[in-house]
């Protein structure tokens, strides 16, 4: 399986609000950004949350950010 490219800020913009999307800085280390804003542009640009504390869609941008979908479930739970 191939590592899904990185995000741009033009596609961080376009995510729905409540997306999550998966960061990898220079460094190695990860962690998770919560689009909790939709910007109105350049000047406004969205909010997000992330486990380091808050940041706009250009600092998410520049730390290699995969959107994270929820996995479909396809089993059924047992005894149901």
């Amino acid at each position: 399986m191939s590592t899904p490219a990185p995000l741009t800020a033009t596609q961080l913009e376009t995510l729905p609000v409540r997306s999550a999307v998966l960061c990898t800085t220079d460094r190695g280390r990860a962690f998770l950004a919560l689009k909790i804003d939709q910007g109105t542009g350049r000047h406004n640009p969205s909010r997000w949350n992330t486990t380091d504390g808050p940041a706009t869609t250009v600092q998410i941008a520049a730390h290699n950010p995969v959107h994270l979908v929820p996995a479909t479930d396809t089993t059924e739970e047992a005894g149901a």
